[in-house]
């Protein structure tokens, strides 16, 4: 996964905003999703996101894995991110 390019982005304490200017959206990360946006500012491979969580949350791999995909969906759905 990559990131698409024309986000303006503003940090709020932990929580990240992106604004997309061409279609006028915005949307609002918490901590976790800010982490993974900034992860994937280059290609990254889907299953190291989800080791470098499971590294650092107390949370089972599937579970981990099922929200971070989840996630992506959404970001992918929106047109923020492409399949590197």
């Amino acid at each position: 996964m990559s990131r698409l390019e024309g986000f303006l982005k503003a940090s709020v304490g932990d929580n990240l905003v992106l604004l997309d200017m061409d279609q006028g959206v915005y949307v609002g990360l918490d901590a976790i999703g800010a982490r993974i946006w900034d992860r994937i500012e280059t290609p990254a491979v889907v299953s190291d996101i989800c080791e470098e969580l499971a590294r650092d949350y107390a949370a089972e791999a599937d579970v981990i894995q099922a929200d971070v995909l989840k996630f992506l969906n959404q970001l992918f759905d929106q047109k923020m991110i492409a399949a590197a």
